[in-house]
């Protein structure tokens, strides 16, 4: 199974829950949990992409990062970067999720280049 996923836990199993095409351009390296708009609901925040493969392939580069609002039930709907203002589009290698004087961060590892800083409003 190659889509991005995520299993949610039920009383006796486990279901797989496939991620809307947005979490499938590139790879996913990185996910933060947080109820982003304060609905009640965990969302989450997701980055990657790949610049070092194989001289026969070429880099996984197609994702800008991205952020799915999740409806309550398990459905995440993505929200464009233009409107989220989460763009992570380098070669991401993780996000952390930092709490800091009753603000939340999003600290975004880029492997060979800056690390970048997001506040989730």
């Amino acid at each position: 199974m190659f889509e991005s996923s995520v299993f949610l836990q039920n009383e006796n199993d486990f279901e797989i829950k496939i991620l809307p095409i947005e979490a499938q351009f590139s790879t996913v390296n990185g996910i933060s949990i947080s109820d982003i708009n304060k609905d009640g609901s965990l969302d989450l925040i997701l980055a990657g992409n790949m610049y070092e493969s194989e001289i026969e392939t070429t880099k996984a580069d197609a994702s800008k990062g991205i952020v799915l609002l999740n409806d309550g039930k398990a459905n995440f709907k993505a929200i464009r970067s233009n409107k989220s203002g989460f763009i992570a589009e380098e070669n991401v290698k993780d996000l952390e999720l930092l709490e800091f004087s009753s603000k939340e961060l999003i600290f975004v590892g880029n492997n060979n280049g800056a690390t970048q800083l997001f506040l989730i409003k």
